[in-house]
């Protein structure tokens, strides 16, 4: 079934998938969720919805600092994880950012979330870590 990226929030749904789907990682450094402040962050970035048919199964965010487009949140449902939603997440925010005028991507995750590999696989490169958290970019 077809992947459809929308412009837009669902801020119930980006919160709850965002925490569970970030759960372990805040657990293993003893972090606390809070889902005020993580909602409140969101309303100063750009932010989109990934849909599966009529089914909303992830989302993203950005925010835009001179070249640079920094993907915020990608989030997909665990049960629609390996199936190229995310890659199809990338493609269109290295599309979206290069319409925009942007000539480098950036993210940061966890030192160790499975998703650094997939990352590094798109072509994105580390460019430091610090305390257990990787900054990568990806330049086009």
């Amino acid at each position: 079934m077809k992947v459809t990226i929308k412009k837009g929030l669902n801020k119930t749904f980006t919160e709850q998938l965002t925490r569970e789907n970030m759960q372990g990682y805040y657990t293993a450094r003893g972090l606390v969720w809070d889902a005020e402040a993580f909602i409140d962050r969101l309303k100063m970035y750009e932010n989109f919805q990934v849909f599966r048919g009529k089914t909303q199964i992830g989302s993203f965010s950005l925010s835009f600092f001179e070249d640079l487009c920094l993907i915020r949140d990608l989030q997909i449902q665990h049960s629609a994880q390996g199936q190229e939603i995310g890659t199809a997440c990338l493609d269109y925010i290295q599309d979206y950012a290069h319409t925009n005028g942007y000539t480098t991507i950036g993210l940061r995750v966890f030192a160790e979330n499975p998703a650094g590999v997939w990352y590094r696989r798109y072509g994105f490169v580390e460019q430091s870590r610090t305390a257990g958290v990787i900054q990568m970019r990806l330049l086009y």
